[in-house]
C-alpha cells in the first residue's frame, strides 16, 4: 500500500505517527539517549517499512512521505542495533529511484574522515546500512539498469565510498562498521565490473579493483586473525571479507596462469582458516565451479584438480557439519581417478579403506551429510568396480556392505532426502550391476533385487 492510500484511509494517522517519529528521533540524537527511552521504534518502523512511495507524492504536500525521512534516517543512530537494521530496511520504500543517488552522496558525504577524533560507531553502523540497502535497491531495479546515466551514477557513488576507504581497514576498530562496509565494496564491485564496449572495466578505471586488492592483502585473510569468537561482529566480518576476498583470489590465479608467481591468499590457504565461516564461504564457491563444469560437460578446472590433497585432509578433520556436507559434494562432483590415489599419501588411508570410511559415514549421520555420503560411497564402488575388472573378488566384502548401506538407507524410518539419496544410486549404479552380462554382485544378487524392490 502506498503512503497515500494509506494516510487516506487514515488521515488521522500522519501527524500522530509524524509525530511518534520525531519524538523518537528526537530521543536516539540526544546524548544521554538509552535503549528504554525509546521503546516504540520498532513498532514505528515495522509500521512505515511497508509502505511506498506514491506516483503522485508531491502533489499534495499533506500527504507527502517526505517529511518521515530525515526522522527515519535519524533513527539509524539507535544504540540497539535490530533498530538500526529496521531503520535502513524503512528507508528503501521512502526513497524513490530517483532520489537515491543524491541520498547516498548525503549519507557518505555524513561518515566521519579518519582524522576526525570524536565518532560513534552506531551512528557509523546505521548509515552504512542504510547506504547498503538503498544501493542494493539501486542496483537491482531492472528498471533503471537500462538507463544510459546508470554507470555515471554508479561512478560517483563510488567516488564518494572511495573516500571513507579506510572504514575497510585496521584503522576502523570495530569489526560490526567494517564488514557493512565491505559489504558495500563487494555490492559495488560486482556491479561495476561489467565494462561497456570498447572500454576499460568501470572497476579498473576508478581504483576500486586495487583499493580491494590492498584491503584483502592487508587484511587478517593474510596476516592472521588476532581474535577468538568472543569479538563483537567477527563472524559478520569474516563471511564479508571472504566475499570480498574470492573474486580476488580468482584473479590473482588468471594473472598468475603459466607464471612461477606466488600468490599471497589462495584457496588452499583459506580453507585452511580456523574459522568455519572462511572455509565454508570458500566450499561454497568452488562447490559451485565444479558444478558448473559439469553441467557444461567440461572437465573440472585444473585448480579443482590440483586441490584434491586439500579436500581429503579437510574432510578428514573438519569437524563443522556444513563445511564437512560441502566437501563431500565435492569430492562426489569430481572423478575419483583424480583424488582417490592420493588418499594413501595425504590421509594414510587405502582406496579402499577411504571408501569404507565414506560408507561408516552415510550408515551412521541422519542428516544431509548421510545422503552424500552415500551418493559418494556409490561413486566409489563403481570406480573400484571399473578398475578391477580382472579380480573382482578384492572388492567383494566392500560391496556387500555397499549392499547392505543402500538396502538400509531405503527404510521408511529415514528422512525423505535419504531415501531420494538410495534412490539416485540405485538408478546411477543399474547400467553397471544390473545390466551387466557377468553379474558384478555374485553373492550380493539377491541383497541388490531385495533393494530394488523396496525403491
Amino acid at each position: 500500500m502506498t503512503g497515500r492510500e494509506f494516510f487516506s484511509r487514515f488521515p488521522e494517522l500522519y501527524p500522530f505517527l509524524l509525530k511518534q517519529l520525531e519524538t523518537v528521533a528526537n530521543t536516539v540524537d540526544s546524548d544521554t539517549g538509552k535503549p528504554d527511552r525509546h521503546p516504540s521504534m520498532f513498532l514505528l518502523l515495522l509500521v512505515l517499512e511497508r509502505l511506498y512511495p506514491s506516483p503522485m507524492d508531491g502533489t499534495s504536500s499533506a500527504l507527502s512521505l517526505a517529511p518521515f525521512v530525515p526522522f527515519i534516517i535519524r533513527c539509524g543512530r539507535s544504540p540497539i542495533y535490530r533498530s538500526r537494521e529496521m531503520a535502513a530496511r524503512a528507508l528503501v520504500p521512502f526513497i524513490t529511484i530517483d532520489q537515491i543517488p543524491s541520498t547516498l552522496h548525503a549519507l557518505l558525504d555524513s561518515l566521519p574522515n579518519s582524522t576526525d577524533q570524536c565518532f560513534r560507531q552506531n551512528h557509523i553502523h546505521g548509515t552504512l546500512l542504510q547506504v547498503f540497502h538503498l544501493l542494493q535497491a539501486y542496483v537491482t531495479d531492472s528498471r533503471h539498469r537500462t538507463n544510459a546515466d546508470f554507470q555515471h551514477e554508479l561512478s560517483d557513488i563510488t567516488a564518494c565510498t572511495k573516500a571513507k576507504l579506510w572504514l575497510a581497514t585496521r584503522q576502523n576498530p570495530c569489526l560490526v562498521t567494517r564488514a557493512v562496509y565491505i559489504d558495500i565494496l563487494f555490492l559495488l564491485t560486482k556491479c561495476l565490473d561489467r565494462p561497456a564496449e570498447s572500454k576499460q572495466p568501470a572497476l579498473q578505471s576508478l581504483g576500486l579493483q586495487e583499493d580491494v586488492r590492498r584491503i584483502v592483502l592487508g587484511s587478517e585473510l593474510v596476516t592472521g586473525f588476532p581474535w577468538t569468537f568472543k569479538v563483537p561482529g567477527l563472524p559478520q566480518y569474516l563471511q564479508s571479507l571472504t566475499k570480498l576476498a574470492i573474486p580476488e583470489v580468482w584473479a590473482s590465479l588468471a594473472e598468475a596462469e603459466g607464471q612461477a608467481i606466488a600468490i599471497p591468499l589462495s584457496f588452499s590457504r583459506l580453507l585452511e582458516s580456523s574459522f568455519p565461516e572462511v572455509r565454508l564461504l570458500t566450499l561454497d564457491t568452488l562447490l559451485e565451479r565444479v558444478m558448473s563444469s559439469e553441467l557444461e560437460e567440461k572437465g573440472p578446472p585444473p585448480l579443482l584438480c590440483s586441490m584434491g590433497e586439500d579436500f581429503l585432509l579437510l574432510a578428514m578433520k573438519e569437524n563443522h557439519p556444513g563445511c564437512f556436507c560441502q566437501v563431500l559434494k565435492i569430492l562426489y562432483h569430481m572423478n575419483p581417478s583424480e583424488w582417490l590415489s592420493q588418499t594413501e599419501h595425504c590421509v594414510h588411508l587405502s582406496p579402499k579403506e577411504f571408501l569404507i570410511w565414506t560408507m561408516d559415514i552415510a550408515s551412521k549421520d541422519r542428516s544431509e551429510i548421510q545422503s552424500v555420503a552415500l551418493k559418494l560411497a556409490s561413486k566409489l564402488i563403481a570406480h573400484h568396480v571399473q578398475t578391477c575388472e580382472e579380480n573382482k573378488d578384492s572388492i567383494a566384502p566392500e560391496l556387500r556392505q555397499w549392499v547392505q548401506l543402500v538396502v538400509w538407507s531405503c527404510g521408511d524410518h529415514l528422512p525423505t532426502a535419504s531415501r531420494l539419496a538410495a534412490a539416485e544410486v540405485l538408478t546411477s549404479a543399474t547400467p553397471l550391476f544390473l545390466t551387466n552380462p557377468r553379474p558384478i554382485l555374485g553373492k550380493c544378487a539377491e541383497q541388490g533385487a531385495h533393494c530394488t524392490q523396496l525403491s
